[in-house]
């Protein structure tokens, strides 16, 4: 048997963060084969530095045959670009931020050895460029802030990232992993001056996908506006909206002006109002999930003023994007 020590490294710009992950965490990447040969994790460094965090991510692989060496920098390569990235994409989702921030992960991921290898002919190194913006624009102009995120969200988020890999092949999963997808895309929308109207319309439209993929792993047959309604009422949904019920209130507030009416003419704006006024948790998901499926259907067929789609397409991300995000960790558990 030989032995190959590498290095995982990446830089994320506009991340404050300092500490190193549990190896119960990092444990679950490990991998031994019937015969054998191991890649495992050594370590995982989140390291705060000027203006950004660096990623250290150390490995050792223990092979016989170059085939599963490469394997296993490819399996590294792919945990720093797919589990790393859902992590910091929904660790940053995950809490109701109406402040502007801007994390960007454009910086190249390397694969560098730490001990020499002579036995493979390939490049000892793996380098890729990966461009994903996560822009907010106020007024017009780019004030972006750090973002600081805790090591048990980012334990937690990385966890539910590698069993959700681990996991067999099933239609729920492949739900939330569309989920993922599209919230995947909607961070990827930018432009190099900031966000444009046509932007943050599109990225809610996007966050409203990855919410349809979610409430579909329920599905009772009922149509959407059932699906929404039902998943509405679970516990981590309603929670949401009773924790952070005073960081909403300014949005809530805004829909529940809107006149926002279903296909019966029904006004779900004026229903949220009530909810609000009464606190009845309850009836504030329910009414303003309803309200941002009314603005998801109306600003879809264009029925509403250009205006008013920006605002209330902002207002809608703001608050669905967490739930998202929760709901997805949700889900995960339960797999």
């Amino acid at each position: 048997m030989k032995k190959f020590s590498f290095k995982v490294k990446k830089d994320i710009k506009g991340l404050e963060v300092n500490f190193s992950i549990g190896t119960n965490i990092i444990n679950v990447f490990n991998e031994t084969t019937e015969d054998n040969q191991i890649i495992k994790c050594n370590s995982l460094l989140f390291d705060r530095a000027e203006g950004k965090t660096s990623i250290n991510i150390e490995f050792e692989c223990t092979y016989k045959d170059d085939e599963f060496l490469r394997y296993s920098i490819s399996k590294a390569y792919f945990f720093a670009e797919r589990n790393l990235f859902e992590t910091v994409l929904l660790a940053t989702g995950k809490s109701f931020r109406r402040n502007v921030y801007n994390i960007d992960l454009h910086n190249e991921t390397e694969v560098v050895s730490i001990n020499k290898l002579s036995e493979i002919s390939e490049p000892e190194y793996i380098k890729v460029q990966d461009i994903v913006k996560m822009n907010f624009m106020q007024g017009g102009l780019l004030i972006p802030e750090p973002i600081t995120l805790a090591k048990s969200d980012i334990e937690e988020i990385l966890s539910a990232s590698l069993i959700l890999s681990t996991k067999v092949n099933s239609e729920k999963k492949d739900l939330i992993q569309y989920a993922l997808f599209y919230l995947n895309i909607m961070e990827s929308q930018f432009h190099e001056s900031g966000l444009n109207i046509f932007d943050y319309i599109q990225r809610f439209r996007l966050v409203w996908s990855a919410f349809n993929s979610i409430y579909q792993i329920n599905n009772t047959g009922g149509g959407d506006k059932k699906d929404v309604e039902d998943y509405s009422q679970k516990p981590h949904v309603v929670n949401f909206f009773k924790n952070n019920f005073n960081q909403l209130l300014v949005d809530l507030e805004v829909l529940s002006e809107a006149q926002l009416k279903d296909k019966k003419n029904t006004d779900i704006s004026e229903l949220l109002k009530t909810a609000i006024s009464d606190k009845n948790y309850e009836q504030v998901s329910l009414y303003t999930l309803l309200c941002i499926y009314v603005i998801r259907n109306t600003a879809l067929h264009g029925k509403v003023e250009q205006n008013d789609e920006l605002s209330l397409s902002r207002k809608a991300f703001s608050i669905l994007t967490p739930i998202v995000t929760s709901s997805i960790l949700e889900e995960i558990k339960t797999l």
